[in-house]
């Protein structure tokens, strides 16, 4: 599930969404490859948005992806009582 937060551009014609993307279970590389597949690669991503590589690295020198939120599960305690845990990560200024 994904959801649009914001578009922006820049003078050169290149375009840019800020996306929301919620999952319930993470495997690796699964945003990367769903959004590629959908014709909306992450910014600054070398595998599988090689081709604009150099054009995103101008607005961000690191692959722009970013979790938000996380939640899990905590081990079972001595007692055997498994607890929820989540932390909320601002993004970043730069």
């Amino acid at each position: 599930r994904f959801r649009v937060l914001g578009y922006y551009s820049r003078d050169d014609g290149y375009c840019y969404s800020l996306v929301q993307v919620q999952i319930d279970h993470g495997r690796q590389h699964q945003i990367r490859l769903h959004m590629a597949s959908l014709g909306h690669p992450l910014v600054s991503d070398a595998k599988y948005n090689a081709s604009k590589l150099k054009e995103d690295l101008e607005i961000c020198g690191r692959l722009f992806l970013h979790a938000c939120f996380l939640r899990c599960m905590l081990p079972p305690d001595d007692d055997g009582v498994e607890e929820p845990f989540g932390i909320a990560c601002r993004l970043p200024a730069e």
